[in-house]
């Protein structure tokens, strides 16, 4: 293999014998260009590789992951995603609140929804990290399958187009026309008659022109129980499909573990971001000190030398201060006063402090910083929070740390969680 650097990975441990399969592609290469191979049998790169896992996908287990299909009333875009989650909820056979799901638009105004139980992606994510694989996407298999062989065969729109991928337990039939996929079905394989039957109901009956790609540890005798009118193709080493397909098929916009525990690979630019903003707040708020006492010093200045000037005036403005004396005398009593009058809020102790600590607040409470402001110990804050809870946590967290902080109005639902802002209390 390449260097490790240069490689996307997939990982597939679903094969029947137990031994999980490994693949890498260069970024940008073909499907078919994946290597695959044991992963006992990797090199130790790789396997460093697929332990840090910001360059590898895993896949859900078939039935663990569910393809929705929505037809959202034509809408600005702003209120058609705002109508989305609640027309998946109608759709879905438990809460929606239990769920992780993302959107993909589809032909004549359709929407994707491709979801997952939050609880089915920890103990996927568990398994894998057990395995020595901790990867920064989580997929549903059927759209990373249908996106490979999308890229390998292209075809008319109107072509109809399947894609089975037959495990040892489950076999997952991917069905649409030309790259535009219509649904996912997920049957038991050890069903002979369910391949055909499936087909049928998917394309309401078998289209002319329909090869369906057939992979997987069983493509064998999954090509085999297709009816006769029929010519699978079936793929070279069918059994490691899958992970070539996770290494190498564009994967954008079907990774579900972004939604419910992102990759740590995935937060460092934020956290980044977020450092080098809140540092240019505070020396903004240093520079624009220095240049609010530079003005006080050029405006007592500037009185200073009117008293020398005019030392016979009975009543002097000096440095923005009424002195009643004249001379040298008017001159002492204005810098006394400039003195006695500096605005002490300029020589406060600066947010350096504080920064961090509302930083590590909202990381432990899963909150998404859209801004952070701290001035004069009051924070004010807005972002994503898991739900409302978190958004509180936060605030509490602040507070906890000094700073005046109170959770705002009611945080709203978005596709991420809540949307929320924190203001300075009281």
């Amino acid at each position: 293999m390449s260097s490790a650097s240069s490689l996307r990975l997939g990982v597939d441990d679903a094969a029947p014998d137990g031994k999980a399969l490994l693949a890498a592609a260069p970024r940008g290469a073909a499907p078919s260009e994946a290597i695959a191979l044991p992963l006992a049998k990797a090199p130790d790169a790789e396997k460093a590789a697929l332990r840090e896992g910001s360059r590898a996908a895993a896949a859900m287990p078939p039935d663990k992951a569910l393809l929705v299909r929505l037809s959202p009333p034509p809408l600005p875009p702003a209120k058609r995603r705002a109508v989305l989650p609640a027309m998946l909820a109608a759709e879905l056979p438990f809460p929606l609140s239990e769920c992780v799901w993302r959107f993909e638009d589809a032909p004549g105004g359709a929407v994707l929804a491709h979801v997952a139980r939050r609880a089915d992606l920890d103990a996927r994510l568990a398994a894998l990290r057990a395995l020595g694989c901790d990867p920064a996407a989580l997929v549903p298999p059927g759209p990373a399958l249908w996106r490979a062989d999308c890229a390998a065969r292209p075809l008319p729109a109107d072509a109809p187009r399947a894609v089975f991928f037959a495990g040892p337990e489950r076999t997952l039939l991917a069905a649409g026309r030309g790259d535009a996929l219509a649904s996912v079905a997920v049957f038991a394989s050890s069903d002979r008659a369910a391949p055909a039957l499936r087909l049928r109901l998917a394309f309401g009956g078998l289209p002319p022109g329909l090869a369906p790609l057939v992979a997987g540890p069983g493509a064998a005798a999954l090509a085999a129980a297709l009816p006769a009118p029929l010519a699978p193709v079936v793929p070279q080493s069918p059994e490691a499909h899958l992970a070539r397909a996770l290494a190498a098929a564009p994967l954008a916009g079907l990774d579900l573990r972004a939604e419910a525990d992102p990759h740590p690979a995935t937060e460092r630019p934020p956290r980044r971001l977020l450092a080098a903003a809140s540092l240019a707040f505070l020396l903004s708020a240093a520079l624009a000190a220095a240049a609010a006492w530079f003005d006080r010093a050029v405006v007592a200045e500037d009185g200073l030398r009117e008293a020398q000037r005019d030392r016979a005036a009975r009543l002097s403005l000096v440095a923005g201060y009424p002195v009643r004396t004249r001379g040298e005398a008017a001159i002492a009593e204005a810098r006394e006063a400039a003195a006695a009058r500096r605005d002490p809020a300029l020589f406060a102790p600066d947010a350096s402090a504080a920064a961090p600590t509302a930083i590590a607040a909202a990381r432990a409470a899963g909150v998404r910083l859209a801004h952070l402001a701290i001035e004069g110990g009051a924070l004010s804050a807005s972002g994503t929070a898991p739900d409302a809870a978190s958004a509180e946590s936060f605030a509490a967290a602040a507070r906890a740390a000094g700073l005046r902080a109170a959770l705002g109005d009611d945080p709203k639902p978005s596709s991420s969680g809540v949307d929320f802002f924190v203001r300075p209390a009281p």
